[in-house]
């Protein structure tokens, strides 16, 4: 989660989804045993999560793509790629949770 004084804030509800659907494009691409698609999804993750201030998905998406890059297969790397898959999942802005919270 990142707070409401972030200076990205207002994008980050959409760059949630977007991170959402990099993570179903993953699942694609885990499915297909496509090595390089899920190489290059996580390099996005890594650069769209960094710059919005979620360290930790950009952290798993390192950890992603270094698996990726020593493997043959994605069946290799596949639990550090699931890993960055759930973080992408449950990303959402502070607000949202504090809002559960107080429900």
């Amino acid at each position: 989660t990142i707070g409401g004084d972030h200076p990205n804030a207002s994008f980050v509800e959409e760059c949630t989804e977007d991170l959402r659907g990099m993570a179903a494009e993953l699942n694609k691409a885990i499915a297909a045993d496509d090595i390089a698609v899920v190489r290059r999804i996580a390099l996005q993750i890594r650069g769209v999560a960094a710059e919005l201030g979620f360290g930790v998905i950009a952290e798993s998406a390192e950890s992603a793509i270094n698996s990726v890059s020593l493997a043959m297969s994605v069946t290799e790397a596949a639990t550090s790629v699931r890993s960055l898959i759930s973080m992408c999942m449950r990303a959402r802005a502070q607000e949202e949770g504090e809002k559960r919270r107080a429900g």
